[in-house]
This record gives C-alpha cells, sequence and structure tokens, in this order.
C-alpha cells in the first residue's frame, strides 16, 4: 500500500539489530558506548548511547575556531582506530555517516564517532550538553 517492497520493514529491524550487536562490542576508547538497543511497542527501532559532554568538530569549527593541523591529525588519527575496529571484524560495520557533525570531543581532545539509528535520532539532549560546553569553551 505504501509502496515499500514486502519485508522491507523485517530487513531494516535486522539489519538494525545486527548493527547494533556489533556496535555494542566494540571496545576503543575513541568509540561511543552502545548500552540497549530494541524495539519500542509502537514499533520504533531506538538504542540507548553513552552521552558525550562535548562538542562535534562541526560545531568546534563554526562557534570557535577553525581546526589547526595538528588537533586535526590528533582526531584522525583516533576515529581511523575507531573504525579500524569496527571495519577488522568478519562482518564489517561500515560508519555511513562519516562527517564532522557525526565526530564529538569531549573536552576538546578525546574525539568519539557517533552513531545514528536508521530514520534519524532524537539528540535534543545530547544537545543540550555540547550547547553547555561551546558556551563553557567559546573563547577556545
Amino acid at each position: 500500500a505504501n509502496g515499500a517492497r514486502p519485508g522491507a520493514a523485517e530487513d531494516l529491524r535486522k539489519r538494525f539489530e545486527r548493527e547494533a550487536q556489533v556496535t555494542a562490542s566494540l571496545r576503543s576508547p575513541h568509540t561511543v558506548g552502545l548500552y540497549d538497543f530494541g524495539v519500542a511497542s509502537d514499533d520504533t527501532l531506538y538504542y540507548s548511547m553513552e552521552l558525550l559532554d562535548g562538542i562535534t568538530a562541526e560545531r568546534f569549527v563554526y562557534e570557535c575556531v577553525a581546526i589547526e593541523p595538528r588537533r586535526a591529525v590528533h582526531w584522525l588519527r583516533q576515529m581511523c582506530h575507531s573504525l579500524d575496529e569496527a571495519h577488522a571484524r568478519p562482518r564489517p560495520l561500515i560508519h555511513r555517516d562519516q562527517r564532522p557533525g557525526t565526530v564529538a570531543d569531549e573536552r576538546i581532545s578525546r574525539p568519539r564517532i557517533f552513531c545514528r539509528d536508521p530514520d534519524g535520532v532524537d539528540r535534543r539532549s545530547a544537545d543540550r550538553a555540547i550547547d553547555r560546553h561551546a558556551d563553557a569553551n567559546a573563547a577556545i
């Protein structure tokens, strides 16, 4: 009726669960922890992840200062460590949304990658934490 192929919703749920299981098993200190995931009573896919008290690389550039090359290299090395663990698995987890807005830096020193569910995550509480951090570090 809605144009979706038969079984598409079930395929999406299975992919979501598979990716959440892999994400929950990652141990890099540069990867955000995933604590719980599942399907709500209204069939909404959800997961609960570590709340970062930091700022995204995108917000850092737009609200603070340009990223100096040495800092960019520092962040990229940590991102590569995180992605390498995800890609080295027997069934690799591919991060399909790698961009400055998905890299968060706690205390402007330890970036971590955070993921979203297939339809996007309600990040209002995370955004408030980032806003507080950006306000406190606006002079950086």
